[in-house]
């Protein structure tokens, strides 16, 4: 038999037969050697001793009674070291009455004494069959893991090593002052701040599909909140975007569920965005949220040609897109969606005819599926009202084990406190529209259910009220590393569970 090795040469299989009888260790090896390479021992402890020094062969033909060490004993030794795979022991014997032993103490088989040449010769093949099929197992299984490592690294690179000096620019970006800049450098801040967000959203793409694609699935950290409110923040964020659309929303019944509010957002404003990518200026994006026999239905509806039918079974796969479009994006906005609805419990199904398309997702109020974003760490509160430096750091958080709530203004966090939400620390920016920081740090050290929660202050400038800052358990001025605000969160969570 010729055994193939991953980077070797082909080889002949190597059988050792072990039998103090050599005329029966001769008849054997005479048999097996028409196949396999074979050396032959006439006690155990010769080979034992040669075992040690240059490894197992292929097969091990065994008697298993010899005087010495017998052939119990050794297989029991040689079972220490190698198992029923790395090793098979054949066991030759003339008592049909052992068997159940020779089994029992590791033996893959047996043949009986003296040796039938077709048997002998059918049990040997079929042995080392089975150990190459382990040996290609393993290696399979070895290249698995190597894969699974590199996919690992490859998300660790995406979540990590580009996204946090990407926040850092964005932060910078945000910072810089466009108002008093000159006509050149505000349209300059601008394409920087347009190109950093599509590199971002382009990299937090990428991870949520490595995710998805490879078994774990698109995280989600569910509570209760208003999907309806979710639906406004999308919308609204989309019209200061695209300014010459028209986009018309439609509210019905009740938005409250059990729900990951950032990305409902996300698959939302896919939905939105995809609707308004592929239909005409100066046509309208119809979007509906309504109850439906206990979920919630989410439609987006433009006016444009119809999908063409042969695209629309791959539509959801990563990648895809249609063919005439001009979109410079990757293609994952809608493999997204569907993935952030199916963490959900849901669905996404599309419709399109000559005159319209019609995207719906389903959002069950209530699911048994799993919630993979549950932190152990602890329960962070996120305000920042800039949505893509919003939701890197929270997603950064997550991927420390933080379960994480945003908030874009100080009146919408006011009402996640009051709402229930209970977290260990709160990120609070300053410059909020709305409520301001200021505002919401008095309130929150006014209020006797708020006021012990330790509240981290982002800033990019000197506060206008240092007092208010003092009150604070730590600031941290924009822009900064994402490991220094992981330091902060981690010593406020310690000193809130003491």
């Amino acid at each position: 038999m010729v055994v193939e090795t991953a980077g070797q040469d082909a080889r002949r299989a190597t059988v050792w037969v072990v039998d103090d009888s050599p005329m029966a260790a001769a008849w054997a090896a005479r048999m097996l050697t028409k196949h396999y390479s074979v050396e032959s021992f006439l006690d155990a402890g010769s080979m034992l001793e040669r075992l040690s020094r240059v490894g197992p062969p292929d097969l091990l033909v065994l008697d298993w009674e010899m005087p010495g060490i017998s052939g119990v004993e050794a297989c029991r030794f040689v079972r220490q070291t190698f198992d029923q795979a790395k090793l098979p022991i054949l066991i030759l014997t003339g008592s049909p009455d052992i068997l159940v032993e020779c089994l029992r103490e590791g033996a893959n088989d047996f043949a009986r004494k003296p040796a039938h040449e077709p048997e002998l010769l059918a049990r040997a093949a079929s042995l080392i069959r089975t150990k190459i099929l382990y040996q290609d197992l393993a290696r399979a299984d070895a290249v698995l893991r190597t894969e699974a490592a590199m996919r690992e690294r490859f998300v660790g690179i995406l979540g990590h090593d580009l996204r946090q000096p990407l926040s850092t620019l964005l932060m910078a970006i945000s910072l810089m002052d466009k108002e008093n800049a000159v006509p050149a450098e505000q349209a300059l801040l601008e394409r920087m701040g347009r190109a950093s967000a599509t590199m971002h959203r382009m990299i937090c793409d990428l991870l949520d599909f490595t995710r998805a694609r490879h078994g774990d699935g698109i995280p989600v950290s569910r509570r209760d909140v208003d999907l309806h409110q979710t639906v406004r923040h999308v919308v609204d964020d989309l019209a200061a975007s695209y300014p010459n659309r028209v986009l018309r929303l439609e509210i019905e019944g009740n938005g409250r569920g059990s729900w990951d509010f950032d990305r409902l957002a996300q698959l939302f404003g896919n939905l939105v965005e995809n609707a308004i990518e592929y239909s005409a200026l100066g046509t309208p994006v119809n979007i509906t949220v309504r109850d439906q026999s206990g979920n919630l239905k989410f439609e987006v509806c433009n006016e444009g040609p119809a999908i063409p039918a042969d695209l629309i079974p791959t539509l959801f796969e990563p990648f895809k897109r249609e063919r005439s479009s001009g979109s410079k994006g990757l293609g994952l906005g809608l493999f997204i969606a569907q993935q952030v609805a199916r963490a959900h419990g849901g669905s996404v199904g599309v419709e399109s005819d000559g005159q319209h398309t019609r995207f719906v997702a389903t959002l069950p109020r209530s699911s048994s599926i799993v919630d993979h974003g549950s932190g152990t760490r602890g329960s962070v509160l996120l305000v920042e009202d800039n949505r893509t430096i919003a939701m890197d750091l929270a997603s950064l958080l997550r991927d420390q084990g933080f379960t994480v709530s945003v908030a874009s203004n100080g009146e919408q966090a006011w009402s996640q406190l009051h709402e229930g939400l209970t977290p260990t620390v709160i990120v609070l920016d300053l410059m909020l529209p709305m409520m301001d920081g200021w505002t919401l740090r008095r309130r929150l050290h006014d209020h006797p259910g708020f006021a012990s929660i330790p509240v981290v202050v982002l800033t990019g400038a000197a506060p206008a009220d240092p007092a208010m800052v003092e009150r604070a358990d730590d600031v941290l001025s924009k822009p900064f590393e994402f490991q220094s605000l992981l330091a902060i969160v981690d010593r406020c969570v310690g000193v809130a569970s003491v």
